[in-house]
């Protein structure tokens, strides 16, 4: 059983007032798969985390661009002038 799995059973323990070894067959079972859940619902959270990282980085890169087009617009028309 991983170090997370154990922690999981713990906390729950703690939560419901048991101690580990009066957890029933079914109790056990809904303990590993409230932890699968959570385990799954972990990882969604890691995969949007690392989508928001990458849309935040292309649009500080587009607002640049924008920002150096504005600039050169600018810079073009005082050479005209």
């Amino acid at each position: 059983m991983s170090y997370l799995r154990k922690e999981y059973l713990k906390t729950m323990c703690d939560k419901l007032s048991l101690s580990e070894e009066d957890l029933t067959g079914n109790e056990i079972t809904l303990i590993n798969s409230s932890y699968v859940l959570f385990e799954e619902r972990m990882e969604d959270i890691r995969i949007l985390t690392e989508e928001n990282m990458r849309l935040s980085i292309e649009l500080a890169n587009l607002k640049s661009y924008l920002e150096d087009i504005e600039n050169d617009k600018k810079n073009n028309t005082q050479w005209e002038k």
